[in-house]
């Protein structure tokens, strides 16, 4: 009997054991608030948490693995599960955070970085009302004048609130000054401030309380703009961008004036005089009437 209750219990333990052995699923790693995370294929599936938000990020079904791409999918208690899929390229970062004051819930962020000459970025954005998350896919005026969800900028950091109206500011740079008015290196594009409205995507640049961001950035290009002649210097990029910016705060008169002491009559890069090339472009991008 002493040899039967030995095996018996031998036998228990090793079920337990066996038991024990059980791969357990991993707890989600943490997901800290407004940081933007680095993402490759090659990480896989990864899940994260914050509160009584879940987020999963794992890679596409794709031919070979530099063709995939994440595939984030965003859980809520009480909230239907969304997802939002990237876009091809070298790089992807993603995030959380508030881009409505009156919205507790956590928008989330998902940044594609395409690759290529000097671009671009495509950011998309899961952002929740008071019931569901809706997909949001940022846009803008493109060169072209046509709509488009290519931006040459990338963001930082998760967007905040600048303006003080309780809503994000997504900032990123008006495009059309890229190669305008001299080469990319030589361009000063103006900041290009976004709000996400409903589903749109609403050009908020002209908002008071964004005074202090563009004044930043006309001392910025004011220097660049004023800078002694030397070969190579691009003075009218930094000029185009000074005075666009100085139309944001009400100091176009002013700034304008400088502009005309400093520029680079001698530049080629556009057929017509540059303050009248640059006067015209300023009216038909609304800067000026």
């Amino acid at each position: 009997m002493r040899v039967l209750t030995l095996a018996a219990i031998a036998a228990v333990l090793g079920c337990v054991a066996s038991a024990s052995a059980q791969p357990t699923t991993p707890e989600p790693r943490n997901l800290p608030w407004r940081s933007l995370l680095a993402w490759q294929p090659k990480q896989g599936s990864v899940t994260y948490g914050n509160d009584d938000l879940q987020l999963t990020v794992s890679a596409s079904e794709a031919a070979s693995p530099d063709q995939r791409v994440p595939v984030v999918t965003v859980r809520r208690t009480g909230m239907a599960p969304v997802t939002l899929r990237g876009e091809p390229g070298i790089g992807w970062r993603f995030g959380i955070g508030r881009i409505d004051s009156k919205v507790r819930a956590p928008a989330v962020l998902l940044e594609s970085f395409t690759g290529g000459a000097h671009c671009c970025s495509v950011i998309d954005v899961a952002a929740p009302d008071a019931a569901a998350y809706r997909v949001v896919r940022l846009s803008h005026r493109g060169v072209d004048g046509k709509t488009s969800h290519m931006f040459d900028a990338a963001l930082d950091e998760f967007p905040i609130d600048l303006s003080g109206d309780g809503i994000a500011d997504f900032v990123l740079t008006d495009d059309a000054f890229l190669y305008r008015f001299s080469s990319y290196a030589g361009s000063m594009p103006p900041p290009l401030v976004l709000n996400i409205v409903g589903t749109r995507t609403v050009d908020v640049s002209k908002a008071p309380g964004l005074r202090p961001l563009f004044a930043m950035k006309m001392a910025e290009a004011r220097a660049y703009c004023a800078a002694p002649a030397w070969a190579g210097n691009e003075r009218n990029g930094a000029c185009a961008g000074y005075v666009a910016d100085a139309a944001r705060i009400g100091q176009f008169d002013a700034a304008w004036k400088q502009m005309l002491a400093q520029y680079d009559p001698r530049s080629t890069w556009n057929k017509k005089p540059f303050p009248a090339d640059l006067r015209d472009f300023l009216r038909s991008h609304g800067y000026i009437r």
